[in-house]
């Protein structure tokens, strides 16, 4: 009964989009989304536009219940602007992301989705595997 469905909780992250950070016009935000352990993992991506390849990347995982729109999107966001590729995830369970129960803290579960990240990051968008590293709270 106290527990949100997927769809009540879509919603609430769509809401939590509109009221987005400010991303600067040196960074462009893409989505992405990975499997982790049969679940689909959904991020966002923020990367300079005008940066050689490879870049350094770095996967921000957000305190407690925090969702990819909230702080480390506009940690994300900000370090994207100084030369980095940054994924900033909503870890299964919360947000955009599968996984149930919902809104439920699994430290090992999150670490399996950092792990996860920071593997799919610099594959993509032309990551430096060699310069990579995680964030969180």
């Amino acid at each position: 009964e106290g527990r949100k469905t997927k769809e009540q909780d879509s919603k609430k992250n769509r809401r939590m989009r509109e009221l987005a950070f400010d991303v600067p016009s040196s960074v462009v935000r893409s989505r992405c989304s990975f499997l982790v352990g049969g679940s689909t993992v959904v991020g966002d991506v923020y990367r300079p536009k005008e940066a050689p390849t490879p870049v350094p990347g770095v996967v921000f995982g957000g305190p407690l219940s925090s969702v990819k729109e909230q702080s480390t999107g506009a940690y994300g966001s900000a370090l994207a602007a100084k030369g980095y590729a940054c994924l900033s995830l909503d870890h299964r369970g919360f947000g955009e992301s599968e996984g149930l129960p919902r809104q439920y803290e699994d430290y090992g579960r999150k670490i399996q989705d950092l792990e996860a990240a920071v593997d799919w990051l610099p594959r993509a968008d032309g990551g430096d595997p060699g310069k990579k590293g995680t964030a969180g709270g």
